[in-house]
């Protein structure tokens, strides 16, 4: 028997596939559909952010969730909508809890104990990656499986454009802080690999050094619809994230499914262990940028239309198994 109303909470700047999935299906079958978005006060960001303020604000927004969701089926997306209404749970129909990013994982803290509970007796939950799931059945010795719901955005797959001219870019916020000199130096290979400029659209911090600067073709800030035109235009495209940390050196990141849906190879700066993981199954998709960079221009067209529409439909498939879960 289907559920008559179904709720959605987020903590996140991007909706995952299964949401409008679940919406289509919600409209099917004459099931309530709704969405809310639990986020910081508008003033947290600011230089006069009040604690309380805050506080007051997450707990009506919290309170109007749990009173939307009430004995209907119920979705958390996010590692802190998850741990806030875990201990609510028992007022919905169904619950199902995803974690956007990895657990607490050292035993320190408060919330390893929290996050342990919700792995331990929640029936449904999920993670982002099979990389993230076998850590997490690790960290806290479940026996059962736990679910994958991959970060894929959208839930028709681009058609793919053959002869790309080439060029590389990439999609985020460049800092001094986030590259090491190690990074740069990687940077610099790369440019003179490819005799092109690394085109940047986002975030570009004024102190950085005028080596790195000298890399990098700046084009500002763009909407996610302009970004995602523009990537079409590239042949290669750039991750970097740190591998100090479980949760970025395990990560499966949403822009990893956007320069492939966009057809661009993408150029991870370091060996992150989920991106190894999926370079293993994806060997076409994926290259890391201390391989020799000769082998980057003799990667077979077919074997990465073949993967990267494999690629993409499995990830497809992990949010249509969700969007089906919830709906029922």
């Amino acid at each position: 028997m289907h559920p008559t109303k179904l709720v959605i909470s987020y903590w996140a700047d991007s909706e995952l596939a299964f949401v409008d999935i679940a919406k289509n299906r919600c409209h099917e079958l004459g099931i309530q559909f709704d969405i809310y978005r639990i986020a910081h006060h508008s003033s947290w960001f600011g230089a006069n952010r009040s604690i309380v303020k805050n506080a007051l604000h997450l707990t009506n927004t919290l309170m109007n969730v749990l009173r939307a969701g009430f004995r209907g089926n119920f979705c958390a997306f996010g590692t802190n909508v998850c741990r806030s209404v875990f201990l609510f749970s028992w007022i919905f129909r169904q619950t199902h809890f995803i974690f956007n990013e990895l657990p607490e994982h050292k035993s320190r803290s408060p919330l390893y104990w929290l996050d342990r509970a919700i792995f331990r007796r929640a029936r449904f939950v999920y993670v982002s990656s099979i990389p993230r799931a076998q850590f997490v059945k690790t960290l806290y010795g479940l026996t059962r499986d736990i679910g994958v719901v991959e970060n894929i955005a959208f839930h028709t797959i681009p058609n793919y454009t053959e002869g790309k001219n080439g060029g590389v870019v990439f999609a985020g916020s460049i800092t001094p802080k986030r590259f090491s000199v190690q990074d740069i130096q990687k940077f610099q290979a790369l440019r003179d690999a490819l005799d092109s400029k690394i085109v940047v659209y986002g975030l570009v911090a004024r102190e950085l050094s005028p080596k790195f600067a000298s890399l990098l073709d700046y084009q500002g800030v763009l909407s996610h619809g302009e970004l995602m035109q523009k990537l079409h235009n590239f042949r290669y495209a750039l991750l970097a994230y740190y591998q100090d940390e479980p949760n970025y050196n395990l990560c499966a990141p949403l822009k990893l499914y956007e320069y492939v849906a966009a057809g661009c190879r993408v150029i991870s700066i370091n060996r992150n262990v989920g991106l190894l993981k999926l370079a293993e199954r994806y060997p076409s998709l994926i290259f890391f940028i201390d391989d020799p960079l000769s082998t980057l221009s003799f990667r077979d067209e077919l074997a990465f239309a073949r993967e990267r529409e494999t690629f993409l439909q499995e990830a497809l498939r992990s949010n249509e198994r969700l969007a089906l879960a919830i709906t029922s």
